[in-house]
């Protein structure tokens, strides 16, 4: 009763759909510290239910949410290649990607503003075809095999880089995030009591030509560098204690997917900021 209540003139839509998706992998190895590898996945997704059938007004922040009754399932086929590299206590991975769709659901799009009242009106759509690619590249290493001093410590790299096109208009998907890099170092005690760590990211600026504005301009988030530091103690087995101080610089940022909907003059997004400098202490118990 209460979503007819909540949404007056609005039937649910029911929806059923069948498919067989397929995957194929290969791996080659040339040799014991290089691999070689190369996958196919055919992919579906339904349409979530919240986009179909249910429908939202924020009278405050002036947005409505459309349901869309007529939204179709996705198909994708996905291609990926890539090289694995291990040799002693390093490892280091390469994959760059291709992924084809058909109906491209794509969530809570912003369609433009509603004539009568002004307000921002959002709705889940299906884009006839579209393409994502790009690449993911990461390293471990345990830094104990540079020298005795290092004992204990490890490095973690990771970068990823990704567009996103509808090939119907040539327009950008404003669903993909930009291009991130992290970098990790951690050090645990040989008796695993006590860890510590930084961790760096750095995100590139989301540039305008990368943005669908057809609808209306958005928001382009700035590029950002946060600097997170966090330490442990296990004084029992079970009993932690642990300590967090993130972003140390209190820079404000934004990250790109949580305005990516959101007109350039939209009033929410100073309050969409991630955190400033911040601390957390927690203790965890297991029983």
């Amino acid at each position: 009763a209460i979503f007819p209540a909540d949404n007056p003139g609005i039937v649910p839509t029911s929806l059923s759909d069948t498919t067989v998706s397929p995957r194929l992998g290969v791996v080659w190895r040339a040799s014991e510290q290089l691999s070689a590898f190369a996958s196919y996945s055919a992919g579906f997704r339904a349409p979530p239910f919240g986009d179909v059938n249910v429908g939202l007004t924020n009278a405050i922040a002036r947005y409505t949410t459309l349901p869309n009754a007529d939204l179709e399932p996705e198909t994708s086929d996905n291609l990926e290649v890539g090289l694995r590299w291990t040799r002693g206590t390093a490892f280091a991975s390469l994959s760059v990607y291709s992924n084809r769709f058909d109906d491209f659901i794509e969530s809570r799009v912003l369609i433009g503003r509603d004539p009568q009242s002004g307000d921002l009106l959002f709705q889940s759509r299906n884009i006839e075809s579209a393409r994502i690619y790009g690449a993911d590249l990461r390293y471990t290493q345990d830094l104990s095999a540079w020298g005795a001093a290092l004992q204990g410590w490890s490095l973690d790299l990771a970068a990823y880089w990704a567009e996103g096109e509808n090939r119907v208009s040539g327009a950008p998907l404003n669903s993909i995030a930009p291009p991130q890099a992290v970098a990790g170092i951690t050090w645990t005690s040989a008796d695993a009591a006590w860890d510590a760590g930084a961790t760096l990211t750095h995100t590139a600026a989301k540039s305008a030509g990368d943005i669908d504005m057809s609808a209306e301009p958005r928001f382009a988030t700035p590029g950002w560098t946060t600097l997170d530091l966090a330490a442990g103690w296990r004084p029992l087995d079970r009993l932690e204690l642990r300590a967090g101080l993130f972003n140390l610089t209190d820079e404000t940022y934004w990250r790109w997917l949580d305005v990516a909907n959101l007109a350039a003059n939209d009033p929410m997004i100073p309050l969409l900021s991630r955190p400033g400098r911040s601390y957390s202490l927690s203790v965890n118990i297991t029983f």
